[in-house]
């Protein structure tokens, strides 16, 4: 089960829950038939003697491309095409992307942090010159709208391109955003940033039973009302699932990457993009 959560009166005139409703529940009938190409990786300059690969899956049709953005170090491990760390939501679902219509570039961490990045770097210029580089080139080969899709510390990337990048984007994800990280991190909480500078798009998603102490489910609220200046911002809390966190309760198999329900959350995601065409 999960619940719908519009979390503040939209200003432009979307404000009957109702059509919100039943505009996300596409879900249900998103087609899975897009025919979709192999996987290939790329290699881009993002700054001086810096480069990053990005690993892109084309799809026949697709309505947007998909720049997905791993969350903890933010590294996808590339063996050619093949992600060697696969269990985080954005590897295990990259290919899912694909087959709902979209064509979707998960992106590896730079050079010069090839051993994963730490949460206070993706709030600097040189990470957003990364993705900068990346979602310019991406807006390039595709010619489609682009959205950026990030989990628990990708959130923080996501933000940082969504309210400081000069090249701009059409929507944005965050799924179990990093609302509550504690100040060593050397990060600012999303909560605190302009949020109201966010004019796209964008859906801000929890587990109501997320474990992880830096990403409450509540954050999503927080999210999606700050952002006031979006064409459309939207919180949505999910239930259900299952797994064992084990030790790690922000780590793949818990409810912090929605652990027995990704498809379900894959859905809602595309039904979300689909209805906002950009």
């Amino acid at each position: 089960m999960c619940e719908f959560h519009d979390s503040r009166k939209l200003t432009n005139g979307i404000n009957d829950v109702g059509k919100i409703v039943i505009a996300l529940s596409l879900a249900a009938v998103v087609s899975t038939s897009a025919a979709a190409g192999s996987r290939e990786v790329i290699k881009i300059d993002t700054r001086s003697g810096v480069t990053v690969e990005i690993l892109i899956k084309q799809t026949n049709e697709a309505t947007a491309a998909l720049i997905l953005l791993p969350g903890g170090a933010g590294y996808l491990d590339l063996s050619g095409t093949r992600i060697n760390r696969d269990r985080g939501f954005i590897a295990a679902n990259f290919d899912s992307f694909a087959a709902l219509g979209f064509t979707v570039a998960a992106v590896e961490t730079p050079s010069d942090n090839a051993g994963g990045m730490q949460p206070r770097f993706r709030q600097t210029e040189a990470h957003l010159k990364d993705l900068e580089a990346a979602i310019s080139h991406i807006k390039n080969i595709t010619k489609l709208p682009v959205w950026l899709i990030g989990i628990s510390r990708s959130t923080i990337s996501v933000m940082h391109a969504a309210i400081n990048s000069s090249v701009k984007i059409n929507g944005l994800v965050v799924l179990s955003s990093t609302t509550r990280l504690p100040p060593r991190a050397g990060v600012t909480r999303l909560t605190s940033l302009a949020l109201d500078r966010i004019a796209v798009p964008a859906l801000a998603i929890g587990h109501e039973h997320d474990g992880c102490r830096g990403t409450p489910p509540e954050g999503a609220r927080q999210l999606a009302n700050g952002m006031t200046g979006s064409a459309k911002a939207v919180a949505k809390i999910f239930s259900g699932g299952g797994g064992n966190p084990g030790r790690n309760p922000c780590g793949p198999g818990s409810h912090h990457t929605f652990e027995g329900m990704q498809d379900e959350v894959v859905n809602f995601i595309a039904a979300f993009i689909k209805s906002n065409p950009g």
